[in-house]
């Protein structure tokens, strides 16, 4: 009960991305989605950073993801919580 009063009220952490960055962001996740490009995508998720490599599997426009293809499956990462990209 006081760890979900603690989590309610925490300040909002997520990183305001600029116009530039988020360009870049949508580069690096292009060229990995045609190309075939292993990429490191950091993101947020339940109130922390997480890193992950893999493959941009495909683009989903109507729940606005993308989905990673892994070494150990997929997932599917919130384009909004996506903070960076990198090649590999």
């Amino acid at each position: 009960m006081l760890r979900e009063h603690e989590i309610k009220n925490r300040p909002n952490l997520k990183l305001m991305l600029d116009e530039r960055t988020l360009e870049q962001i949508g580069i690096v996740i292009i060229d990995s989605l045609k190309h075939n490009l292993p990429v490191r995508i950091i993101f947020w998720r339940e109130e922390r950073f997480i890193q992950r490599i893999g493959i941009v599997a495909a683009l989903e426009t109507h729940s606005n993801t993308l989905l990673l293809q892994l070494l150990s499956g997929e997932i599917s990462i919130p384009k909004d919580s996506v903070v960076s990209a990198e090649r590999i």
